[in-house]
This record gives structure tokens, C-alpha cells and sequence, in this order.
């Protein structure tokens, strides 16, 4: 217990190293000035800007470069831990070219801050390009932002707290030349609502953007995060927290690391992007709110207990790549349709898929003997070689394309080979009120535009996923499709 205690204390002591300078400022006289209050150091004629003693500062403040009290000019160098701190009035902040030193969460919870200017003389801080925010210049971090900031292209680190408790932040563009971002910068920015992480950065710190209780969609570009492995306690989880719906994992990514997404319970969209190559194992462990997967044709690898427990998920694509799948990778109870892109069968272990008698696998037309044959694979309930897309809405009967119909004759199925020659659709499913979904565009690869008003009035259509080789999209395409939540691009 002893020996606890002498860790634990030490640990303390140097966790506060780097406040013992503002600490010290404590043991000085407090006075206020025009205003302002500082503490005051009389021996060398130095001042620290620091926060009311009651009530909160607003309105627009000019920090001096110096002031005169007592017969005495004083120089102010440096603005203490928490000056400014919940000053939900306060709009601008201007800092001369004196200060040196800027404390800890100076500016967070200033909600209404829309202006910082650092002089243009200051040698240690500057607010360059306009960016309403306080850089540090010697090593380019963004130390200090408010809800206008606008992160500048020559920044390559965002600092702890940063943004800490900036509820006003609605947006914000992470440029390509960030290569870290803090911890806790952006925690507890409720307002923002989307966020795109660049291939550029290689590091977050926890709880960068955890209690963004409005941040429901994050694009995940960089391969060094995405690729990395985590522990089950210590991954993206604990960086972005439970309230994020979807994810899109980029094409600048090529793996997803082990435990990355390990407990993502709030998941319920996501793209994986088609430059992934490997799956890592419990990779997407827990994530109880997917309820549709596809692995993309890329993937040669899954790893185990990759999708363990996903105990929504009842549809899987397994792309033609995949040549492993590790022990327990789909261990899901509700997974019901598994779509095998592969013409050979992969060797699994027993314990790959948990729901093998209640679900239905697709396999390419031609090698459904094969994966009647093969180990644990033959166990599926019911095994079809397809031939045709089945689409998901068995309402979905009628479709026009360029100067022919397909027309309720074909019920619900197109061949593969005409799939491929639709080039454009028409006023294809235009007042179709049944349709809730139409993901099975994936399969036109020969599509480049979608019509005016193709999908117009499709009032029950919640989703859509738009494949790459579209180049345009008509007029009213989905005017009046008042359920559509989701558009994967």
C-alpha cells in the first residue's frame, strides 16, 4: 500500500509539471486594471492575466502590452490557467505581441467567442491567415480555437483541449498537413455533426471528440489510425464515443487493425472503403447496431471474432478476394442471408458463422456444388447459385433504361449481363411508395447517370447507395423521398 501511495504521488507531481509556472502566479498580489485582473510579480514588473474573482468577462478585450499601477509599468507576458474560462460573453479576444505563456483551458466554454487576433509582433503565438484561433509558432499547433476558426493548411498539430467544450462549433475542416490532433480537443463540442480525418494524421489522443453528443457520421481517411491495433479498452471507441451512427473508412485506408472499432455499439452504417485488403481481428467486435455488411472485393483477409456479437446483423456480403476467415468471425444470431462472391469455397473452421441452419447463402451460379461439398459451408440452411440480383423490395417490378423497359414481367430479377448494359435510368421507380430500399445499384456497373425524377416520390425509401461510376444525377432524383435517411456515395 505504501509503495502505491509514493507511485500514485509521484505521478501526480508530474502530471502538474507543466502548471507550475502558473501555479506560481498564485502567491502574487491580485489586482484589477481598466478591467482586467492580473496577478502581479513586483519584483520584475510582470503580470498574468487571470480570471474574475466573481461574474465572468464579455464583450470585445484587448489584452495591453502594459500597464502602470502603482507608479510601476508592468509587462504582460502570460494569461493564466482558466482566465477566461465559461466567459459565454465574451465575442473577441485580442493578445499583444508581450505574452509568452498561455495557460490551460484559457478559453473553454466561451461560446459566444468568435474573434481571436494575436499582434502581428508576437514572436511565440500568431492567428495567421485570419484563422481565429491561437497558433503556436514554432511547432505550428493550434492551441486555442472558437466556434470560426478555420484551421490553416501550414497547422500540423491540434492541441489538447483545443476546442474543449466550443458548443458553438458546428463545423470544422482538418487540413491535410495536421498530423496529430490532442486530446480532448474537440471533447464536448456538441454542435458538430460530422468530422473527416485525413490520411495525413497519424495520431489522436483519447477523448479527442468523445461527448460530441450531435456527431453521428466520421470519415476515417487515415491508415495509420484505421490500421492500427488497439486494446479493448484504449481504441476508436474511446476516441469518438458511442453516439457515432456511421463510419466511413476511405479509400486511403488498406487495413483495419485489430480491436479498431472493438464495442462500437452505436454503429449502424458503414462503408468499407475498396483499397482495405485485411479485416483485423475483433475488429468489429460488439458493434450491436450493424445490420448489414459488405466486405469489398479488395479484402483477401477476415480475422477472428471480426464481427462477433454483431447481434443485429442479418445480412453479409463476402467479397470474391477473401481467401481467410478467421475463428468466430460472424458469430452473430440474426445473421440470416450470406451473398459469397468467391466461386471457391473458403476453408472455414465450424465456428465461423453460429447460424448456418436458419440462413440462406448465395454463391455465383456454377459453384453451388462446390459449397455444397465444402466443410461447414454445406450446413447452411438453404444454398442458392444466383445468376440474377433478387432484389431486396420484392415490390421493385418496373425499370427504365435509356430506350428499353424492364418491365413487371421480369419480377423483381435482372440477369447479371443486363445489369451490366443499364447505362442510365429513366423515370425509373418515380412514385413507387412500397420501395424502402435500393442498395442493388452496386450491381449496375455500367451505370453513369440517374434520371430526372427517377426515384421522385419514393416516400418509404429510407436508403440508397450510389456506385462510383455515376457522373450525374437528374433533376428531383429523389424529390419527395421524405423517409430517406441514408445515401452512400
Amino acid at each position: 500500500m505504501k509503495q502505491f501511495k509514493l507511485t500514485f504521488v509521484l505521478t501526480m507531481l508530474m502530471s502538474m509539471a507543466g502548471l507550475q509556472a502558473f501555479a506560481a502566479w498564485d502567491t502574487f498580489t491580485k489586482v484589477k486594471v481598466d478591467g482586467l485582473y492580473y496577478y502581479l510579480d513586483k519584483t520584475n514588473s510582470l503580470a498574468q492575466v487571470t480570471s474574475m474573482p466573481s461574474g465572468k468577462y464579455a464583450g470585445d478585450i484587448e489584452i495591453p502590452l502594459d500597464f502602470i499601477y502603482e507608479g510601476n509599468v508592468y509587462d504582460v507576458t502570460s494569461i493564466g490557467n482558466y482566465a477566461f474560462q465559461s466567459c459565454s460573453g465574451l465575442t473577441s479576444i485580442t493578445i499583444p505581441n508581450s505574452v509568452t505563456s498561455i495557460g490551460y483551458e484559457v478559453f473553454s466554454s466561451c461560446s459566444g467567442l468568435t474573434s481571436m487576433i494575436v499582434d502581428s509582433g508576437n514572436t511565440t503565438y500568431d492567428s495567421r491567415d485570419n484563422c481565429n484561433a491561437i497558433i503556436e509558432t514554432a511547432n505550428n499547433t493550434l492551441v486555442a480555437g472558437c466556434k470560426k476558426t478555420i484551421i490553416p493548411n501550414s497547422v500540423t498539430s491540434i492541441g489538447d483541449r483545443a476546442f474543449l467544450y466550443c458548443k458553438g462549433l458546428t463545423s470544422i475542416a482538418i487540413p491535410n498537413s495536421v498530423t496529430s490532433i490532442g486530446e480532448s480537443a474537440f471533447h464536448n463540442c456538441y454542435g458538430l455533426t460530422s468530422i473527416t480525418i485525413p490520411n495525413s494524421v497519424t495520431s489522436i489522443g483519447s477523448e479527442a471528440f468523445l461527448y460530441c453528443s450531435g456527431l453521428t457520421s466520421v470519415t476515417l481517411n487515415s491508415n495509420a489510425l484505421a490500421s492500427k491495433e488497439y486494446t479493448s479498452s484504449d481504441n476508436l471507441k474511446y476516441i469518438f464515443g458511442d453516439q457515432v451512427t456511421k463510419y466511413v473508412i476511405g479509400d486511403d485506408v488498406t487495413s483495419i487493425g485489430d480491436r479498431a472499432f472493438y464495442g462500437c455499439v452505436g454503429i449502424t452504417s458503414l462503408t468499407i472503403g475498396n483499397n482495405v485488403t485485411s479485416i483485423g481481428s475483433m475488429s468489429f467486435y460488439g458493434c450491436s447496431g450493424l445490420t448489414s455488411v459488405k466486405i469489398p472485393n479488395e479484402v483477401t483477409s477476415i480475422g477472428a471474432h471480426a464481427f462477433r456479437d454483431c447481434s443485429s446483423l442479418e445480412s453479409l456480403t463476402i467479397g470474391n478476394s477473401v481467401t481467410s476467415i478467421g475463428n468466430s468471425a460472424f458469430q452473430c444470431s440474426n445473421l440470416t442471408t450470406v451473398t459469397a462472391l468467391n466461386p471457391t469455397p473458403v476453408a472455414i473452421a465450424q465456428n465461423v458463422f453460429t447460424n448456418r441452419t436458419n440462413a440462406t447463402l448465395y454463391v455465383p451460379e456454377g459453384s453451388k456444388e462446390a459449397y455444397q461439398a465444402a466443410d461447414y459451408w454445406k450446413e447452411f440452411k438453404k444454398i442458392v447459385g444466383f445468376t440474377k440480383i433478387v432484389f431486396a423490395d420484392a415490390d421493385v417490378k418496373a425499370i427504365c433504361v435509356a430506350n428499353w423497359n424492364w418491365n413487371t414481367n421480369h419480377d423483381g430479377e435482372l440477369s447479371m449481363e443486363e445489369a451490366a448494359s443499364v447505362k442510365s435510368l429513366g423515370y425509373a421507380f418515380q412514385s413507387n411508395k412500397q420501395i424502402k430500399s435500393f442498395d442493388e445499384l452496386q450491381y449496375f456497373t455500367g451505370l453513369t447517370s440517374i434520371g430526372n425524377s427517377a426515384f421522385q416520390g419514393c416516400s418509404g425509401l429510407t436508403s440508397i447507395t450510389i456506385p462510383n461510376s455515376v457522373t450525374s444525377i437528374g433533376n428531383s432524383a429523389f424529390q419527395g423521398c421524405s423517409g430517406l435517411t441514408s445515401i452512400t456515395i
